[in-house]
């Protein structure tokens, strides 16, 4: 398919590097502590659900995902 996944969790926000998102498997998320995505600049913010409405998860497209799923359709 040539298209890679994109993993998207409420703890690190956003990658599509498996390394990144798996690197801490072996460690507990300790829920009472607040915790900070590891990337500030991804386009998805596991905390902020101000943005987060429908209208936008209907429309809105990551630059990424948007990219693979056009180049699937060209093929």
């Amino acid at each position: 398919r040539k298209c890679n996944p994109l993993i998207v969790s409420g703890h690190t926000g956003w990658t599509d590097d498996r390394e990144f998102a798996f690197r801490h498997k072996d460690k507990l998320c300790i829920s009472g502590k607040k915790q900070k995505p590891h990337d500030p600049t991804a386009p998805y913010d596991g905390y902020d659900e101000r943005e987060d409405t429908e209208e936008k998860a209907r429309n809105m497209r990551l630059p990424k995902a948007w990219d693979c799923m056009h180049k699937n359709t060209e093929q």
